[in-house]
């Protein structure tokens, strides 16, 4: 059963005050990354990007970052479109996969462990894995007997005499995590994960993790996802929808087609919403309609009786990689009346803050990251969105196929569509939870003010006890040698 918790502000490290002043020599701090490419718009990669580009600009000169690039398929890409400039530091990536390469080979364990003996890795001050727990703390794809994929990164390093360097990693929790990925998780030197909801869950896997796992949000980029007018929402409309749906409201659901996000259940709920209204709205899925990862949705409209173009709209030739355009999508955000959601897990969903950034209403199951990032459902002032029930009952609970055997809260469909009917039929709520949402928003998680600095913190941290450890070895090997 999903436990109801109060929510509570993510611990935060003290922070020294940002400057954007050129680093010395002495300040650099050069990584050595495994995480999704910084080119592709998927949800790791949209964060990649972020903390790249961000460190790149607001510390010039401090960083420069090696990676293996998820999704990177060895093509060109624009170093300087990562860092602003050959001043500001390099960046470079290797593909995950190459040619010749199998599934197996797919997120880059193979090649990154390829690269840690082929690099001097005494050069790095840290090592930054991006992933999920699963893949961070789990088992390398394709190996028999089966080897811990930090097992073989710090045997690697032991072996090319750079023991001393750091590991930083940064991982989602979006359900009950399972304890061995935990364990093999607490050998990393800074584990951090995004929320409280994550934090807690982690101790409570693994309660050495205790004192040792840190949070840093995601955050949101207002000069990406903002509100637009309200002539800009019918221009949007007309040309992307048609003219008949200029006026009418707009349901949206901005996800990847795939199991843990369940859209089926959505169309579920939205099929009994036009029933209750005479069919009073039409709903946009941002998503490819057809995925090997999910469902066809256009089998499960007729299955439902809504028709795709009427009741059901998606994007044309959508591509998972490339998305919508950044300016298409925040039209998207802005011009929809309510965002939904029938996830049944996330830790951090993306489009929830990007539709708070965007004055855009909230239905959210009340599971996972989604409780701490609606804020308190019983205060008026701190509510950003509306939760509905998910998983209170034994019925609602369920073990998915090729999901890691973890338990998942199924999303109480009659429960979202009461929230759906109140937030269409109430406008003066619709604001109110508007206004509260944004607000909370651009002040609490700006990429700039309230998460790259923490990641730049982390860093210098890590950096300093490579040092530490470096001249403490030293040490050891002077007196030894001298005695």
């Amino acid at each position: 059963m999903s436990k109801k918790k109060k929510t509570r502000k993510t611990a935060t490290p003290v922070l020294q005050t940002v400057t954007r002043t050129k680093q010395s020599k002495s300040d650099k701090i050069k990584i050595l990354a495994w995480g999704a490419s910084p080119q592709v718009i998927t949800g790791f990669g949209v964060v990649m990007r972020k903390i790249l580009c961000n460190l790149y600009r607001m510390y010039p000169g401090k960083y420069d970052v090696s990676m293996v690039g998820i999704n990177h398929k060895g093509d060109f890409y624009d170093e300087f479109e990562i860092t602003g400039g050959p001043e500001n530091g390099r960046f470079r990536q290797w593909p995950a996969m190459q040619v010749g390469s199998t599934t197996v080979h797919m997120y880059g364990h193979h090649k990154f462990l390829s690269l840690l003996d082929q690099l001097d890795l005494k050069e790095f001050d840290l090592i930054f894995l991006f992933e999920d727990p699963f893949w961070v703390g789990g088992i390398i794809p394709g190996t028999n007997p089966q080897a811990i994929y930090i097992d073989v990164i710090r045997s690697k390093m032991a072996a090319k005499g750079a023991a001393h360097v750091p590991i930083v990693a940064y991982f989602p929790i979006d359900g009950i995590p399972n304890p061995k990925w935990l364990t093999n998780i607490s050998k990393i030197d800074i584990p951090i994960t995004y929320l409280n909801f994550g934090k807690d869950a982690c101790i409570e896997a693994a309660p050495q993790l205790k004192d040792r796992i840190f949070t840093i949000p995601h955050g949101v980029d207002t000069n990406e996802f903002f509100p637009i007018s309200e002539m800009e929402k019918k221009t949007f409309k007309r040309a992307m929808f048609g003219d008949e749906f200029v006026d009418k409201f707009m349901f949206l659901n901005v996800n990847r087609n795939q199991i843990r996000k369940l859209i089926p259940s959505t169309l579920i709920a939205f099929k009994r919403f036009q029933e209750l209204t005479n069919n009073a709205a039409f709903i946009y899925l941002n998503m490819k309609p057809v995925e090997s990862t999910g469902w066809n949705l256009f089998e499960c409209c007729n299955s439902l009786g809504l028709t795709p173009g009427v009741d059901v709209m998606v994007p044309p030739q959508f591509e998972v990689s490339k998305g919508l355009p950044l300016n298409e999508l925040n039209k998207a955000f802005s011009s929809a009346d309510a965002l939904v959601s029938t996830a049944v897990g996330g830790g951090w969903e993306l489009a929830v803050t990007q539709a708070f950034a965007t004055k855009t209403v909230v239905i959210a199951p009340n599971n996972t990251s989604h409780t701490e990032l609606l804020g308190n459902q019983e205060d008026e002032n701190e509510r950003r969105g509306l939760l509905y029930k998910s998983g209170e009952k034994l019925s609602q609970q369920i073990i998915f196929t090729s999901d890691n055997s973890v338990v998942r809260p199924l999303p109480d469909l009659d429960d979202m569509v009461d929230k759906m009917l109140l937030i269409y039929n109430n406008k003066e709520l619709r604001n109110k939870l508007q206004e509260n949402a944004y607000t909370w928003a651009v002040n609490n998680i700006s990429w700039e003010k309230d998460v790259v600095p923490k990641f730049d913190y982390f860093f210098t941290v890590a950096k300093r006890n490579k040092i530490a450890r470096e001249n403490k070895a030293k040490l050891i090997n002077t007196t030894s040698t001298t005695s």
